[in-house]
Parts: structure tokens; sequence; C-alpha cells
């Protein structure tokens, strides 16, 4: 997937992620917070009224770069509407 292609989120508990892939049910998202498994990421879309909620089962340390880290969080997305689904498929065409 294309930089540009990315969907810009705003995390609730502050930071900010993106939308690396999604289908189906399940979503990888970038994001400047680590998440426990188990836990629910929730976050907006930016330019948009959707709101995502992703429970985690993935979460890795993937890049640190000038003390800014950067998790790679793998999850379920949690009542998403058809609209949020086909807004998040197209990212990951």
């Amino acid at each position: 997937m294309t930089e540009d292609k990315r969907i810009s989120l705003l995390l609730t508990t502050g930071g900010r992620g993106s939308v690396l892939e999604a289908q189906g049910d399940r979503a990888v998202l970038e994001t400047s917070k680590a998440y426990p498994h188990g836990s629910t990421v929730l976050a907006s879309i930016e330019g948009t009224e959707h709101n995502l909620r992703l429970k985690v089962f993935r979460c890795k340390k993937v890049a640190e770069t000038d003390g800014a880290e950067t998790f790679r969080v793998e999850g379920r997305l949690e009542g998403a509407t058809r609209a949020l689904r086909a807004l998040l498929s197209g990212a990951s065409s």
C-alpha cells in the first residue's frame, strides 16, 4: 500500500495512528502508543464521522526514531458498520 492511501487516526488516549491494512473484521494499525493483548483501541478517523474500535491480539514495537516509538497493532474490528468497512477496505487495495 502506498503512503498516501493510509487512513489517519486520532487515538482517544492521545497520539496518532494509521490503518496499514484491513480485510473483513481484521485490521492492522500503526500507532504511537503500545496496547496490551485484549485491550481495545479507540480512535476517530480524521476527516470523517467514523470511529474505530479494535480488539488487540498482537502489538509489537517496530521503530524508534528520536525517542518516538512506533507500534504495529493487529486485531479484530468491533461494531464496524458497512460504511466503515468499505472505507477501510478502500485503503487496503
